[in-house]
């Protein structure tokens, strides 16, 4: 049990804890997540699995020599599906894309038109 005089002298100037660097897959996470949020992608309704997200990243940095791999295997797969479960560009260009070869295989010209002007929009 911690008694108020343990949390107290943590928190007096200087006794913090310093930073935790960023390890190479939290730094290439935070930057996904940057791009993405910077494109419109992730939302603020996102922001418990860019949380997750993270944190498994700060692990799996880590758990580099040291623990079971297996262990740091569970962390890759977990991340993995939380970053694939964000929204991402590709996808909504691929729908797109599906639209326009829908359109142009049932030879409608003003469906292959509004496609294409909907893929071609910045």
């Amino acid at each position: 049990m911690t008694n108020e005089s343990d949390t107290e002298a943590a928190m007096l100037p200087g006794f913090e804890s310093p930073p935790e660097p960023k390890g190479s897959l939290a730094a290439a996470v935070a930057a996904q997540i940057s791009a993405l949020r910077s494109l419109g992608y992730i939302e603020a309704n996102h922001s418990a699995q860019v949380e997750l997200a993270l944190v498994a990243a700060r692990d799996i940095d880590r758990s580099f020599g040291r623990g079971a791999p297996s262990g740091r295997a569970n962390l890759l797969r977990v991340m993995n599906e939380i970053l694939e479960s964000l929204p991402q560009p590709e996808a909504a260009s691929k729908d797109l894309l599906d639209e326009v070869v829908s359109a142009m295989m049932h030879d409608d010209e003003d469906e292959v038109s509004d496609a294409v002007s909907v893929l071609a929009a910045p």
